[in-house]
């Protein structure tokens, strides 16, 4: 890992084109590495740094594009989409467009719909990551629900 990471480190000042690829293969490393499987079609572009480091599936349909170089960026714009367990899944429709610094991590499934908008700095969960309960709340991830976004949808900043 230690290699992959300094490789990118070196190849930051790459063409921008040259930095989509390189992101896309770290990604997908990253979650072959914890037992994950990234899905992702030739056609979808990175702009960003992104991260998946579950060890579930994540599938991206064809034309997504993650992360948009002139939106407001929080350090480098990384994109995490995690999807937590071996029966986790994320997965998201063709055409998408995912902004800066957005967080999709799921327990079960979440699923982002076809042509959907993400905008900067949203985060997306199936769980409310423990119990409200102060005794159980270090002993679990709490109760988790599939989330289901439809086409066409529009989530804005934050």
């Amino acid at each position: 890992m230690r290699i992959v990471q300094s490789l990118f480190y070196r190849l930051r000042s790459c063409s921008l084109g040259a930095r989509r690829v390189l992101y896309a293969t770290r990604a997908r490393f990253s979650s072959y590495l914890r037992g994950g499987i990234l899905n992702w079609p030739h056609t979808s572009k990175a702009e960003v740094p992104l991260r998946c480091d579950g060890s579930g599936t994540v599938t991206i349909g064809p034309d997504v594009v993650v992360g948009f170089r002139p939106a407001p960026r929080l350090g480098s714009g990384e994109v995490l989409l995690q999807a937590r367990g071996e029966d986790s899944a994320i997965s998201i429709g063709g055409g998408s467009k995912l902004s800066n610094n957005v967080s999709i991590v799921a327990e079960k499934r979440i699923s982002v719909g076809q042509k959907c908008l993400i905008g900067d700095s949203v985060c997306i969960t199936d769980t409310d990551a423990h119990p409200t309960d102060p005794l159980l709340r270090h002993d679990s991830s709490g109760e988790a629900a599939e989330v289901v976004i439809g086409d066409n949808v529009w989530l804005g900043s934050r």
